[in-house]
């Protein structure tokens, strides 16, 4: 489903400034302040510079590929899906972590708030509103409450939480400069003492636990698909969004730190003293009983905008994995309606609720959030850099000056923040290496079959892929039967990407003399006639050997072949000669075609696929079936043979495995059959009349290597169309 653009600059903008600003750094400021004092605005400075540069990472990337899925899009178009997973897989988590993080402050500013209110009414605290299970129960309803609200209206809502607080943080600012003047010029300095001299080590590892308080920017890019105008907006949005938070978090600091201890204190031991509230208590200092009223309303609005990025944006990447298949595809539903992914949200918040009742306070909430952040924020500046490298760059896109410069710098300073990080919090090392090993676990008994399936037609379908992969693809076609000539190098070409992929032709001739040598050169120049208008156009070989099997072996190995496309005159070819042999002893993907004369593999319009309950072969016929329809309309039909005393929930089970093969590798123009029959091979022959050409998954695997099973021999005799049959990569 084609969604529809509906988010302007300045919507895209307000869901950064939601997530950033406010929730980090009145969750977790005062902690930094705990820990290196006035320090910590030159700490939230540099992680401002550090933020700055990867939002410019973040913006090139989601300029140039304006889709939903964040970082884990990237991924996928850059690397490859494996990648893709591990980055999604983290970047799901990192935003469920940061949900728990809001949550929690939301949590304790909402009974901080419900204390004081108690205490002005003068009456004896009730034991709920002291119980230390009052914060996380409030966390609790925040997450159910936004989860239901985002389930119903999506992404757009929560502006007013977000303006609310931009207007109480100016009114902070202003109440505290308004302060600075009566002070004096010597309690300034005393109070700013240190602001450039905190231990290394320690404000190093304060960078990283605060480095969340600047994350946000990065939830505008995994809601790109609904943003108008992505080249211009995005960039303007994630950059923008980092600098609004600067020009908030800058100043509310050193006023906190200036203006908010009492005489002959320093913030430094106000922070100690109650480092969750630390910035409310200090706005008490300057601007009485109505500095901290505003500072707490401000941070449950803080709090709740940030939850509410947060659920949005992790929605959104489970969302993309689903339609990737890397996570179930049930995540992957939207509402028709509201166009909102339900499932994904639900889930999401689900998983925040679990975390929740693990994480015990905001600091090891922080400290994970962080850790996490960190490790995904690292490589979104190395994608940037291979990005950049690998494709060309459109006329006024959004590029970074100085290239690679920044996106070097931001990368390793997030990779030194990630390493601090490791080695000072082992709750959060232990978390996220759990994480990422349940992660392996799914992914490899899960995940891969579809999901490198899918991809695999990803890339057929899209040549450009391998190309932004830096990947390249060598099509070995040894041609020896000159009537095969021109089919195979036509086939070879439809595998083969336009761009990113070659065609090599080989000849062996086995004798050393002249007339054999002109016979094999003959074939080639017939197969190079059939297809002097690719691009690029076929490269050609000529080798001597007595054994063709033998050097067809030696020239895939030597050329580092990806796949091998060889003809199939007659079915009993197969079985014991030198095909047999290339076969059995190829280490690369294979594809035999056994064709009538004058078969173009362009004019194959009805093609059928018979599937099996095995999966063997599932990721080279998703990349074949790819690069088939490619190259023009097909009308594919997915074919399922079960035997008459099958069940009817074995049928049922077969329609819905043919339903999400067709979805996923034939895309809206595919049809699926299950048919009862004790005879395979009847089946096909009955169909082939109406068949172009039949694909047919049922090489034969096994220790000994490849080769034609008896089954799919006595399927294909009966058929008179073309057939291709593949085998995938030993």
């Amino acid at each position: 489903m084609t969604e529809i653009r509906t988010l302007e600059t300045r919507d895209a903008t307000l869901i950064g400034l939601g997530a950033i600003v406010g929730g980090g750094i009145l969750a977790l400021g005062g902690h930094a302040l705990a820990r290196v004092g006035p320090a910590a605005i030159a700490v939230f400075a540099i992680n401002g510079i550090v933020a700055l540069l990867t939002a410019g990472a973040f913006a090139e990337l989601a300029a140039r590929f304006p889709v939903s899925g964040g970082a884990y899009a990237y991924a996928r178009k850059i690397v490859s899906v494996r990648a893709a997973f591990a980055v999604g897989w983290i970047l799901w988590f990192a935003y469920i972590v940061a949900g728990v993080l809001y949550a929690i402050g939301f949590g304790v500013f909402g009974a901080a708030l419900l204390r004081e209110l108690q205490g002005l009414s003068g009456g004896p605290m009730p034991a709920w509103l002291a119980s230390s299970s009052l914060a996380p129960g409030l966390g609790f309803l925040a997450i159910v409450g936004y989860g239901l609200q985002l389930s119903r209206s999506g992404t757009r809502g929560g502006q007013g939480a977000t303006w609310g607080k931009l207007v109480v943080f100016a009114l902070l600012i202003a109440l505290g400069a308004l302060a600075l003047p009566s002070l004096g010029s010597a309690h300034l300095v005393a109070s700013l003492d240190g602001v450039a001299t905190a231990p290394p080590g320690l404000f190093v590892a304060t960078m990283g636990l605060t480095f969340v308080a600047l994350q946000g920017f990065d939830a505008i890019a995994t809601v790109a698909h609904r943003v108008k105008d992505p080249g211009r907006a995005l960039p303007r949005a994630m950059l923008g969004s980092v600098a609004l938070a600067l020009a908030v978090y800058l100043p509310l600091l050193a006023v906190t730190v200036v203006a908010g201890p009492a005489e002959g204190t320093t913030i430094q031991q106000l922070a100690r003293n109650e480092p969750d509230t630390v910035m409310a208590a200090a706005a008490r200092g300057y601007a009485g009983a109505a500095g901290w009223w505003l500072v707490a309303t401000a941070a449950v609005l803080a709090m709740a905008s940030a939850l509410q990025a947060n659920l949005i944006a992790a929605s959104q990447v489970a969302r993309s994995m689903a339609a990737d298949r890397t996570l179930p595809r049930s995540l992957g539903a939207v509402d028709p309606d509201r166009g909102t992914p339900t499932t994904a949200l639900l889930a999401t918040a689900l998983a925040m609720i679990v975390i929740l009742a693990i994480v015990p306070d905001l600091e090891s909430a922080g400290a994970a959030a962080s850790l996490i952040f960190l490790l995904t924020f690292a490589g979104v500046n190395g994608l940037a850099v291979l990005a950049r490298r690998r494709l060309p760059s459109e006329s006024g896109a959004f590029l970074m000056a100085l290239f690679p410069v920044p996106h070097v710098f931001a990368g390793v300073v997030c990779t030194l923040l990630l390493i601090s990080q490791l080695l000072t919090e082992p709750g959060a090392t232990a978390v996220t290496a759990l994480w990422l090993a349940l992660g392996v676990l799914l992914y490899s008994a899960v995940f891969a079959g579809r999901a490198e399936a899918m991809d695999a037609f990803a890339e057929g379908h899209d040549p450009h892929l391998l190309s932004a992969r830096g990947r390249t693809s060598l099509i070995l076609v040894p041609v020896a039967n000159p009537d095969q000539a021109g089919p195979l190098t036509e086939l070879a070409g439809v595998v083969s990407p336009p761009g990113a992929g070659e065609v090599l032709l080989l000849s062996v001739v086995r004798k050393r003399t002249e007339e054999a040598l002109l016979q094999g050169q003959d074939v080639l120049r017939r197969a190079l006639l059939r297809t002097i208008q690719t691009d690029p156009p076929p490269q050609a070989l000529t080798v001597f050997g007595a054994d063709p099997a033998k050097q067809i072996l030696r020239t895939a190995r030597q050329h580092r072949c990806s796949a091998l496309v060889v003809g199939l005159s007659k079915l009993g070819d197969g079985a014991g000669g030198p095909l047999e042999r290339v076969i059995e002893g190829a280490r690369t993907d294979l594809v035999v075609l056994r064709a009538p004369l004058g078969f173009r593999v362009s004019e194959a319009r009805r093609i059928l696929v018979p599937v099996g309950g095995r999966a063997a072969h599932d990721e080279l016929r998703a990349r074949l079936l790819g690069s088939l329809q490619r190259t023009g309309e097909r009308e594919v039909t997915f074919l399922r043979v079960l035997p008459p005393e099958a069940s009817a929930d074995d049928e049922e089970a077969a329609r819905r495995q043919l339903r999400h093969i067709a979805t996923d590798e034939a895309p809206g123009r595919a049809t699926i059959e299950v048919v009862r029959s004790d005879s395979f091979p009847a089946v096909l022959a009955a169909r082939s009349a109406e068949t172009d050409l039949l694909v047919l998954g049922m090489l034969r695997i096994g220790r000994r290597g490849r080769g034609f099973g008896r089954q799919v021999l006595d399927a294909a005799s009966g058929t008179d169309c073309a057939a291709v049959f593949i085998g995938r990569r030993v």
